[in-house]
This record gives C-alpha cells, structure tokens and sequence, in this order.
C-alpha cells in the first residue's frame, strides 16, 4: 500500500490503493472489512489489508499509515487602538502560533496593515489566515474605534474699551464631547481672558481626550480719544456791559454733554459776575472727558 499524504483541511480525504501481483484473482478485505481494491479514508491511523489468491487460499498483508492535521492556527491582532487627532495612523499586526498567510477584507495580503483616522468610527477590518502546512484557516476582526470630533468654540462680541469702561472680559463658550484646554493669543490659558487694549483676540481650544483642536477670533474696539475744549476769554463785565457769554468751543469724535461749575449744561454760559469758571466736556460716545477755565473781570466801580 504506497504511503499517501496527510489528511488536512486542503485535502480531507485520501485514497489507499492495494498493489497486488499474484498468479490468479485475488479477493480483499481492509480492516474495516471493506473489499475493494482501494480504500477512501477520512481519519488518520493505520490501515491494513489482507489480500487472498482465490485460487490457492493463500495470503498477503499489507499496513500503512495515514497522518491527520485539522488543527486550526491561533490568531490575534495587535496594535487596535482609538484613533483621533493625537494618533492619526496606527498598525494592526496579526498574531500566530503556525507559518501562514493573510487575507485582509481589504485583499492585503501582509500580517500588518496601516489604518488612518480618515476612516469612518466602527470600521471592521477583517483577516484570514490560513496554515501552509495543513490549509487549516482562522479568523479574527478588529472594529477601529476613530474619535475626531473637533470642539466648537466662539467668542461673542464686546463693547468698546473706553473712559468709563477699561477693561473687558472675553469669554470662550466651547462645546466639546470632553474637557478641552484653552491657549489665548497672549499665550494665557484659562477659559477668559480680561483685555485693556484693543486689536484682535483669538483662542484655540484642544480637546484633553483625542487631541483635536478649533479656534476663534474676535476684534475689540477702544476709544479714549478725549474731545479738546476752549473757552475764549471775554471783556470785563462793567457798566456798560453787565452780561457776558461763555462759549464753549469744542471739538470731539462724537456728540458731547457740558457741565459748567453752576451745574448747567448747555454748551454757553451767560454770566453777569467775574470770578473763574469751569467747564468739563464729556464724549457721549467713549465717556473721555476735557475741562476748560477762564477768569472773567467784572468793575462797576462808581467814579467818585
């Protein structure tokens, strides 16, 4: 009985073929009383045959035995990892006990492949490996896991930054899946940022969890430009002369208000008494003010 080769998971079945040379007919009969001339087999072990000359009665034997390997290979893969904007790329290894060869779902045909972040959340990666010894296969997936959601992040508009206000308060409003870090154009890191100077304001705020990152700007304006005031002086109030107008020149980026030191507040004062007088102008706009001071001579002196 010629030797044939081992039972796998390629080939699950071998046929046994008695070589017989006699001087008449012969008859068979296998161990398993089977009477062919060949013998299919499924399982590994020994095998025997006796092989009888019809005519004299006499007989032969014969054994061989048959190797069985359906033993499957063990399989893992190495290297799933959550995927975001920290780590964009990542290298799924496939593990084994036995020499084999990989199919991927992606028809790769290497024990690693590379995966991007650009793939959707849940991509299944697949892979078959098969035992060039005895064809056995095994199988094995990796679900990949992408988390690249980018936090949103703005920063509603302020008033200006004026006289009467110095400072205001910029508020990064962020909504983020967790917490998230914050780095303002000055390099500042909390979540506000208090400003005395115009210009322009931005923040970046980074998710502490898959790295990815959004910003936001916004512009500030300051005035405290103060409006510049005069008033001309006037001849002495006398006699002849017993009023005289104060006015207020004035020149200002926007409409202003006047307070004189009687607490009046239209832009002329009419007076009939010498002494100094004040004025403060104020910028209605940015709250900046100027003052202003001129002296005023009065002689109603009687000749005498």
């Amino acid at each position: 009985i010629p030797s044939v080769g081992q039972i796998d998971c390629a080939t699950t079945e071998r046929t046994l073929e008695a070589n017989t040379i006699a001087d008449h007919a012969v008859s068979y009969v296998w161990n398993d009383n089977s009477t062919a001339s060949n013998l299919v087999v499924t399982e590994g072990g020994a095998y025997s045959l006796t092989v009888t000359d019809n005519i004299n009665s006499c007989t032969a034997s014969a054994t061989v035995s048959v190797v069985k390997d359906e033993d499957v290979p063990s399989i893992g893969i190495e290297g799933n990892e959550v995927l975001n904007c920290t780590t964009t790329e990542m290298v799924l290894s496939v593990t084994s006990n036995k020499s084999v060869t990989y199919v991927w779902s992606g028809s790769e045909t290497t024990s690693t492949i590379s995966v991007t972040n650009a793939v959707a959340d849940g991509t299944v990666y697949s892979v078959t490996i098969t035992d060039t010894s005895n064809g056995c296969k095994s199988n094995a997936e990796a679900i990949v896991t992408v988390d690249i959601a980018n936090p949103t992040v703005t920063i509603p508009a302020v008033d200006q930054i004026d006289c009467a206000t110095t400072e205001r308060t910029l508020v990064a409003n962020t909504i983020a899946d967790h917490a998230v870090s914050y780095v303002w154009s000055d390099n500042s890191t909390a979540s506000n940022l208090v400003v005395t100077d115009g210009g322009a304001y931005s923040v970046v705020v980074t998710d502490n969890t898959n790295g990815c990152s959004s910003s936001a700007s916004v512009s500030v304006v300051k005035d405290v430009v103060n409006p510049t005031v005069t008033i001309p002086a006037v001849d002495q109030i006398d006699c002849a002369t017993t009023v005289r107008t104060l006015v207020a020149n004035t020149i200002a980026d926007h409409a202003v208000s006047y307070v004189w030191n009687d607490n009046s507040t239209a832009s002329n004062l009419v007076i009939t008494d010498g002494g100094a007088y004040s004025l403060t102008v104020t910028d209605n706009n940015n709250s900046c003010t100027a003052s202003a001071t001129v002296s005023v001579v009065k002689d109603e002196n009687v000749p005498s």
